[in-house]
């Protein structure tokens, strides 16, 4: 078996979340993709499944939801994209556009590792003081995925 790449599109097989106090946890996201170039550029996005319908099933007329939908869709969704570097064991998502206005400018580090052929993310949250959530995704590698 040759060595693993971190290049290529990527499906979520799963996403564990562990608050440092033993909490129980949200659930988390359960369907996401994430892929990387071989020019620099990344995109990643992550959702609930299944996600309630909304009052439009139109791309160009998701402004028109009410407040409501709104929230419940980026409740649900996250998704962000821009370039990429790596550094030993870490990934930097250093990130251009993003659901989350928030992020954009920010660089977003990554553990990541190999399992077999599975890529695994994983990094640490702090929720607040005396608090934090390690997350750990693992990806599979859409050519052996589909």
């Amino acid at each position: 078996m040759s060595n693993p790449s971190i290049y290529g599109c990527w499906l979520l097989e799963t996403c564990r979340l562990s608050f440092s106090d033993n909490r129980p946890s949200k659930r988390p996201f359960q369907h996401g993709m994430i892929s990387y170039h071989d020019n620099g550029h990344m995109q990643a996005c992550l959702s609930v499944h299944p996600r309630p319908q909304t009052s439009t099933k139109d791309l160009e007329r998701g402004h028109k939801l009410s407040k409501e939908e709104k929230s419940l869709c980026f409740d649900q969704f996250l998704s962000y994209s821009g370039t990429f570097t790596i550094s030993q064991d870490q990934v930097h998502h250093h990130v251009l556009m993003s659901l989350n206005p928030a992020v954009i400018g920010t660089t977003l580090i990554r553990k990541f590792h190999f399992e077999r052929e599975l890529l695994i993310l994983s990094y640490e949250y702090q929720v607040r003081e005396n608090l934090s959530c390690q997350y750990e995704l693992r990806w599979e590698n859409t050519v052996r995925a589909l």
